[in-house]
């Protein structure tokens, strides 16, 4: 048996038991120490993309403090259960199935076009702030 979580097996099912293995864990106290670290760096924003979201613990009550969330996790079982729980509490919250190792792979090659891109836009300031500190006065 294989899963969307790089086919290992038995993943599928440990989906269903996620909750009951985890309910020690106090999300909502996850939740205040990321709403934590906004307020400390004076950090607003709208949307929040919510990597490796599992069974939307902490994504939905991100949600419901008034983000815009996109969920993705690589598990689409756990995804359907996150789902379930946005939809039981009203929440309209995008839920995608993809590896996160896809998402960042992705985010560093942006990265590096962004860097390159600034690289040349520097040079090019460079080059017309050299031609403007050269220019001599034309006089009659």
């Amino acid at each position: 048996m294989s899963s969307a979580f790089g086919g290992k097996p038995g993943y599928k099912e440990f989906a269903y038991i996620y909750d009951s293995l985890m309910e020690d864990v106090d999300y909502n106290q996850w939740v205040a120490f990321i709403l934590g670290i906004f307020g400390k760096y004076s950090f607003s924003c709208g949307s929040i993309l919510d990597l490796g979201c599992g069974t939307g613990n902490v994504t939905i009550p991100l949600a419901q403090k008034g983000f815009s969330l996109v969920g993705v996790d690589a598990s689409e079982d756990m995804l359907a259960i996150a789902k379930d729980k946005a939809m039981d509490k009203g929440l309209d919250i995008l839920f995608i199935q993809q590896k996160i190792v896809q998402i960042l792979d992705t985010f560093t090659e942006l990265n590096k076009e962004l860097y390159a891109e600034l690289a040349a836009r520097k040079k090019q300031y460079e080059y017309y702030l050299n031609k403007l500190l050269d220019f001599k006065e034309v006089t009659s």
